[in-house]
């Protein structure tokens, strides 16, 4: 193989069945807000971050109070 198609470091196959299953249904629950005060219509939002430790993923939530006069859409495929 030519020197330039080898990659820079070696690719290290991580056991991700072994991380699923000592970590599978825990979650790291962070409370945080955006400041987004500085664009024209912007302002402070709450939101709520999952880290799920089984797969090291995301999930953002935003949580909107009731009667605050911001809609949630839904979208039904």
């Amino acid at each position: 193989m030519v020197e330039y198609m080898q990659p820079l470091r070696p690719y290290e196959k991580h056991d991700t069945l072994k991380q699923f299953l000592d970590h599978d249904r825990h979650v790291l629950r962070f409370y945080c807000y955006w400041d987004d005060s500085k664009a024209m219509f912007g302002d402070p939002r709450e939101m709520v971050l999952h880290y799920f430790l089984a797969d090291d993923t995301i999930e953002i939530r935003e949580v909107i109070p009731p009667n605050s006069g911001m809609f949630v859409r839904i979208f039904i495929q």
